[in-house]
């Protein structure tokens, strides 16, 4: 049986393009509440067509992840089109422009995080990739959780001294260089540092807790479902996998937990960080529908677009 997993990448590039147009104009013409909520301003055209773009790329390189890790048992555009479902399919913020960009610079920072995987004295790539993870807190501060990306990758890999040191020292930098100029220019040189921490603690508009349309309700099931049996295989059956995939299902995972704590805990987090989250549910729900039997993976992939076709349409 042919798997529909199996998808080439012009059907799987226009599936993700059509899921990103039909989700920009539903939030422009037909915003739910808990959109609103965040900002009842919509993005301007040049806005929308730019996140667009964002999301694409971000799509392309979150495969690129699943590929250079080995996380699919063989090559599949699968996660390009569960993360446009995943990360734009269900809700969107109205920040659009933001919440692109912080998706974008999440998946670049995991591509060259992840490359330690293979080789663990790649000191250039563990610094560029905690690099990226610096700069997110200056463009959305609640995202100051992915910090604990680094922690992550020093007990995953696991990372030397003088790795952690360098690591840190990536992260730091942006928000020390930004200091600097702003200091430089007149300022205080602590209003940076400042300004994230007043972001973070200032309590911003979570996602509203009204019934939910019994398709967006299913559609949230079939993605838990996906994840806690990804998550399941990924952990009891690890030893099967390649040092690097299992070492980035780990990653993920973790990631994929801290984010969601940090989505309802921190007091500045809302929907916006929800793209870059979707990076990980994406790779571990590619993990999972890939490990299934081929019947159960056309069901359970067809089951998923069609109630991401019925959301769109109906609401």
């Amino acid at each position: 049986m042919v798997s529909v997993t199996r998808q080439t990448s012009l059907f799987a590039a226009t599936l993700l393009l059509l899921t990103i147009g039909a989700t920009v104009a539903r939030l422009h013409y037909n915003p739910f509440a808990a959109e609103t909520a965040v900002s009842p301003f919509m993005p301007q055209l040049w806005q929308q067509i730019a996140s667009g773009i964002l999301l694409f790329v971000t799509a392309i390189l979150t495969n690129r992840i699943t590929v250079k890790t080995g996380i699919l048992r063989g090559f599949s555009t699968l996660p390009v089109t569960l993360f446009g479902f995943i990360a734009c399919g269900i809700l969107l913020s109205p920040n659009l422009l933001t919440a692109s960009l912080l998706a974008l610079l999440t998946s670049i920072a995991m591509l060259f995080l992840l490359q330690t995987l293979h080789s663990i004295r790649d000191k250039e790539a563990l610094f560029t990739g905690a690099l990226f993870l610096g700069v997110l807190p200056i463009i959305y501060p609640p995202s100051i959780f992915f910090a604990t990306t680094i922690l992550i990758i020093i007990f995953v890999v696991p990372l030397s001294f003088r790795q952690t040191i360098i690591a840190t020292t990536g992260y730091l930098l942006p928000i020390a260089v930004a200091s600097y100029i702003h200091w430089y220019l007149g300022g205080n040189i602590t209003d940076i540092a400042l300004n994230i921490w007043s972001e973070i603690i200032t309590p911003a508009t979570k996602i509203a807790l009204e019934p939910l349309p019994i398709v967006t309700a299913l559609l949230f099931i079939a993605l838990i479902l996906t994840l806690i049996y990804g998550v399941m295989i990924g952990t009891h059956n690890r030893y099967a996998m390649l040092v690097p995939a299992r070492k980035a299902i780990q990653l993920n995972i973790w990631m994929l937990l801290f984010g969601i704590v940090a989505l309802f805990a921190i007091p500045g987090c809302n929907i916006t960080i929800i793209p870059s989250i979707a990076i990980s549910i994406t790779i571990i729900s590619a993990f999972a529908i890939d490990r299934m039997e081929t019947k159960w993976a056309n069901w359970f992939y067809l089951t998923i677009v069609a109630l991401v076709i019925i959301h769109l349409l109906l609401y």
